[in-house]
């Protein structure tokens, strides 16, 4: 869990009262002596950094996509689930990149007992393209460069804090 830790003395100094009165009219009490830490627990948990690393990735393909003048290198995200796994995983790929593979799908053929696809090449030169283009959209986009900040920030927050849970 997320922990912060705050003497007295700093919530006093932050101008926070400690003190109450224990009946309408009467004086505040001068703050307890005994009050050395106060504990707030945050709600910070895999699960929900998770969720906000995807709405953040969400936001970044749907700029990402308003700023890319190539339709075709636009970013398409879509939850999917593999073959032999129950849990879901976002895949995202280019537009061009979906109706290659659609298309690839079809020209596979077997000879010898051995199946083959008919070009293997396009996937590199296509992912070379599409490295390209993202790379190029972060230098000219400094909200695009931003975003990418943050979700490195917050992938290495939830590393973190899978770490502190395992060592719990």
């Amino acid at each position: 869990m997320f922990m912060h830790a705050l003497t007295a003395a700093g919530l006093l100094t932050l101008g926070v009262g400690v003190a109450a009165a224990d009946e309408p009219g009467e004086e505040p009490t001068a703050p307890a002596t005994d009050i050395e830490e106060i504990t707030v627990v945050g709600d910070e948990t895999v699960p929900r950094l998770r969720g906000k690393l995807r709405r953040l990735d969400q936001a970044f393909f749907s700029l990402y996509n308003e700023l890319n003048s190539n339709d075709e290198l636009d970013m398409i995200c879509k939850r999917e689930t593999r073959i032999g796994s129950q849990i879901p995983r976002t895949v995202c790929q280019s537009r061009r990149h979906r109706e290659l593979q659609s298309e690839r799908a079809q020209d596979v053929f077997e000879e010898d007992g051995a199946y083959f696809s008919v070009s293997q090449s396009w996937r590199s030169k296509h992912y070379k393209e599409v490295r390209d283009n993202v790379t190029r959209m972060l230098a000219e986009s400094v909200e695009l460069t931003k975003m990418m900040e943050d979700r490195a920030a917050l992938r290495r927050r939830i590393e973190t804090l899978k770490q502190e849970q395992a060592n719990e």
